[in-house]
């Protein structure tokens, strides 16, 4: 069964961050001008422009910054809920997803603009069973061209999984990883993997990676006292040369001092 909750349209500024916040339920965020940032747990920044939207499941933290002055963007909130799927299939397909996103570029997103604006209008109407039927249809429309559309010639090889599930494969190894293994793993050549990472999140897949590994020592270096030969290890270092190294590019702070600036006080 679909439940069609709040459809609002609203402004981001510098001043007004978005989140952090975890959903019970689906949103649709769609950006109408401005550029805006989100942030989801275990996997690197997402930069949003406008005609460019994301599918958050239930139940996934995130917050969000804004990248220009102002931000118009609109959130769909929406719940499936049990015993029954429904008999819509682009709704059935999203019946227990949960923890997780999908990012969808121009030009995909850019071309149902006009539909979000209708679906916000039909949002505002007087609750009733034919305003729903309205509404339910015109979400169809929006999810099933977005997702169809972002995975038109993306279709993984045999053996493959879907690409949000290799994602979050990766995130679980916290990058720890080979970058050929990661493509074959999502059932693609090394080069048409990388096509696909940088259209949908703008980051090649050793820099996916990277930014995985370096999240996750940022982590360990807040929060424990494993030492850096061991952080280097299990983050698939061949040496804490290396790891410090690369630690100090992406961050411009040794991982000693880095521990030492976010060491608990008191």
């Amino acid at each position: 069964m679909l439940n069609l909750l709040t459809h609002g349209y609203g402004q981001f500024t510098p001043r007004h961050p978005v989140g952090p916040v975890a959903w019970p339920h689906f949103d649709l965020f769609y950006v109408h001008s401005g550029r805006i940032r989100l942030r989801f747990a275990g996997a690197p920044d997402i930069a949003l422009a406008r005609g460019e939207g994301v599918l958050i499941y239930p139940d996934t933290p995130f917050n969000g910054s804004v990248l220009t002055a102002e931000v118009s963007a609109s959130v769909q909130h929406f719940a499936i809920e049990p015993p029954d799927k429904p008999a819509n299939p682009v709704l059935s397909e999203l019946c227990g997803l949960r923890s997780g996103f999908e990012v969808f570029r121009r030009p995909h997103s850019a071309e149902v603009g006009p539909d979000v604006v209708r679906a916000m209008a039909l949002a505002s109407r007087p609750a009733e069973a034919r305003t729903h039927a309205l509404r339910e249809a015109q979400l169809t429309v929006i999810l099933g061209f977005l997702r169809n559309s972002a995975r038109r010639g993306e279709e993984p090889a045999p053996g493959g999984e879907d690409f949000h599930q290799t994602l979050s494969w990766a995130g679980s190894r916290h990058g720890a990883v080979s970058v050929s293994a990661f493509a074959r793993r999502a059932g693609y050549s090394a080069s048409r993997f990388r096509e696909i990472l940088l259209r949908n999140l703008g980051l090649s897949p050793s820099d996916y990676l990277l930014k995985l590994r370096i999240n996750e020592a940022k982590r360990l270096l807040r929060e424990s006292r494993v030492p850096l030969k061991e952080i280097a290890r299990n983050l698939g270092y061949g040496d804490v040369v290396a790891f410090h190294r690369a630690f100090t590019r992406e961050t411009r702070c040794p991982p000693g001092a880095y521990r030492k600036r976010h060491a608990p006080r008191g």
